[in-house]
């Protein structure tokens, strides 16, 4: 092994803590952020460091998931991997050499893993979600139904999403009609040919309002999706239509 290639890293572990990855020949690795991170004693870097370790088996999974939680400050001794340029900067984690008292990485910290609330003068307080803590969530509603509203800043500021937000609020019965349209013309048709009960029978107009919203989420650029409960259509799925920062419908979705 090149002992040049080893380095060693302190960090906190993130918001996710641990997860498991397998693959088809039975292989099985852990992988995981530090959110704040230096290297010897190099300045602290915020740009997110993803983890990877083998593992022997699936079952090491919930033993890594005690050894490291969210929050935790470590040091590893790690390597350098080659992912594609889409993934993140990723390393191997060689040995994890304890978990030093670091209080300037603590205080870089902080703010990420605890988010501070976020006030917007038309939609309220927006709190930090519980597990991906760079999701804004509220209760509001959207055409008379409560809903779940979330904002996904992204690479953008959360003002910016909040705008958006707010702009689409201010627009939603002509939003709604627009992708109750769009669902009604992607799957009416697989409905009644495959998903209705026997003797059931309703017309496009009393089809689509047996759906109701859900949830509303956009993101920094102004994308918004609105999921909708299927009114046992489908099953108990739900159907996501999507609209594009421009103003374009880009289509509906079954999920779940």
């Amino acid at each position: 092994m090149d002992e040049q290639a080893q380095r060693i890293v302190t960090g906190i572990v993130g918001p996710f803590g641990i997860a498991g990855i397998g693959d088809l020949g039975g292989k099985w690795s852990i992988t995981f952020q530090l959110v704040v991170w230096r290297e010897g004693d190099r300045p602290i870097c915020t740009n997110p460091l993803r983890i990877e370790k083998p593992i022997l088996s699936e079952h090491m999974i919930a033993l890594w998931r005690w050894r490291l939680r969210k929050g935790q400050t470590i040091r590893l001794k790690v390597r350098d991997m080659e992912k594609p340029p889409e993934i993140m900067r990723t390393v191997e984690m060689l040995r994890l050499q304890g978990r030093p008292h670091d209080p300037a990485l603590s205080e870089a910290a902080h703010e990420i893993l605890n988010p501070p609330d976020y006030t917007h003068p038309k939609l309220g307080t927006l709190k930090a979600g519980e597990t991906f803590h760079d999701v804004f969530e509220a209760t509001g509603k959207w055409c008379g139904v409560p809903v779940r509203m979330a904002l996904e800043p992204g690479a953008h500021s959360i003002a910016k999403a909040a705008d958006h937000l707010s702009d689409a609020l201010d627009r939603q019965a002509e939003i709604d009609a627009q992708f109750r349209q769009r669902i009604t013309e992607d799957y009416y048709g697989i409905w009644a040919e495959g998903w209705a009960n026997d003797g059931e029978d309703l017309d496009r107009s009393e089809w689509i309002t047996r759906i109701t919203p859900t949830d509303v989420e956009v993101d920094g650029s102004g994308a918004l999706s609105i999921y909708y409960a299927d009114g046992d259509l489908f099953a108990g799925h739900s159907i996501v239509a999507s609209m594009s920062p421009e103003g374009d419908i880009e289509g509906s979705m079954m999920v779940g």
